[in-house]
């Protein structure tokens, strides 16, 4: 009956009758019928009632995929406020629903598995976000709403349902949405999930330092066990909100030398240049190997300034280098320094390690000299050679009293 109701349309319309509105609910259940409402949705011969309800009945029957090519086809402003503001009314009936799948305290308590069924919520919300790139006024701000309201709860599970994840609607709920961001940070036990699933749709640095300002929350009070999905989001946070945390982390004797060497990274990344004055305080209070690691990431930051910036900051104070082997320490890193100029195509530092040498400080001038030596910047053997009576003392250098001028004879002696 429907298939001969279908042809006696179309034999109407061949003979010159208009199509009308609900002359398309036929097409509902016909074969093809859903390419067929389509085509008059995008057609400017048809008429603009017919159109809207083309659009509506494509939501009714969750063809939500024919939205944006179906949008980006329509190139008059007027006809695409029209046709958005029709959708609109379809979407806001079937929000109203409120059928989406809730997680109540007896489902969480199951494991928080739930049946998603055919949730007219759902499908609001997500030709809602088809819908936002071509709305306007009032449609756009209740689009806005829509989205906000629908990541404003129960975020783990949402983000599972329908087409859209929480992360991809983000971008387009206003303040509001990043307030619910925030709160399903705080409290998911899933962080790192959380926030790349909201990074994989924004980039806006707001959003990443409010979402630092709660992870650096949670990581004070985990501290020091900071490990899983805490430490990893902590990682990829890219915010400077977290590197207060990240500091004391490096700091504490009781955070394993990886995850330290993993957090140093988040700061360089978070600050650049920045963070110098983070890893000079390194260099001068920690020591061992991180005080000669952090002084490896003043070369990554600062470049060939970085030289002096590390040797400056090195303490005065021989007894702190106790347990530290100097001729090992200062040789990896001056090894460093040759192989980060080389990338950063610097082709002398001769002029750093002049500097270095007339320094008054003893750390500095060792740092030169080995630098010299290792770098092979023989410009310098006269000047080195100078300072071969230089009766300084040093820390004990593999367990033998030395001098600036033993260091300086070494140094002379490999140009």
């Amino acid at each position: 009956m429907k298939r001969l109701l279908v042809i006696l349309i179309v034999m109407s319309l061949a003979v010159g009758c208009s199509r009308k509105p609900e002359d398309l609910e036929v097409w509902r259940d016909a074969e093809g019928g859903y390419e067929k409402i389509e085509a008059w949705a995008k057609s400017p011969e048809e008429p603009m009632d017919v159109r809207v309800r083309a659009v509506q009945i494509l939501l009714e029957e969750r063809q939500l995929h024919t939205l944006t090519p179906m949008m980006e086809a329509v190139t008059d402003p007027a006809t695409k406020k029209a046709l958005v503001d029709g959708a609109m009314v379809t979407i806001e009936e079937m929000w109203k629903a409120q059928d989406q799948p809730k997680l109540d305290e007896a489902t969480k308590e199951k494991g928080g598995q739930v049946a998603v069924g055919d949730s007219k919520t759902v499908v609001a919300k997500d030709a809602a976000f088809y819908l936002h790139p071509h709305a306007e006024g009032a449609s756009k701000e209740r689009i806005e709403a829509i989205l906000a309201e629908w990541i404003s709860a129960d975020q783990d599970l949402r983000t599972q349902l329908g087409g859209t994840t929480v992360g991809q609607l983000l971008p387009y709920t206003g303040p509001k949405g990043l307030e619910s961001a925030v709160g399903w940070l705080k409290e998911t036990t899933r962080p790192a999930t959380v926030q790349d699933s909201i990074y994989q749709h924004t980039e806006d640095e707001k959003i990443k330092e409010e979402l630092g300002k709660v992870l650096l929350e949670r990581a004070e009070a985990a501290h020091p066990d900071v490990s899983g999905e805490l430490e990893i989001a902590l990682l990829k946070n890219g915010s400077s909100a977290v590197v207060p945390y990240l500091t004391k982390a490096i700091k504490d004797p009781n955070v394993p030398a990886k995850t330290k060497d993993g957090f140093m990274d988040a700061i360089v990344r978070a600050q650049g240049e920045r963070a110098t004055g983070i890893f000079t305080d390194l260099v001068g209070t920690q020591e061992g190997l991180l005080r000669w690691v952090s002084a490896q990431r003043l070369i990554e930051i600062r470049g060939k300034a970085g030289i002096l910036v590390a040797a400056n900051a090195l303490p005065l104070e021989t007894g702190v280098y106790a347990n530290e082997d100097l001729n090992e320490e200062t040789e990896i890193f001056c090894n460093f320094v040759s192989t980060e100029m080389k990338e950063l195509n610097v082709t002398t530092i001769a002029d750093v390690l002049e500097r270095g040498l007339d320094s008054e400080r003893w750390p500095t001038r060792m740092v030169a000299l080995r630098c010299a030596e290792i770098a092979k910047v023989s410009e310098l053997k006269a000047k080195i050679d100078g300072m071969t009576k230089d009766r300084t003392a040093i820390a004990p250098w593999d367990g033998v009293k030395t001098t600036l001028g033993d260091l300086a004879k070494q140094a002379s002696a490999a140009l």
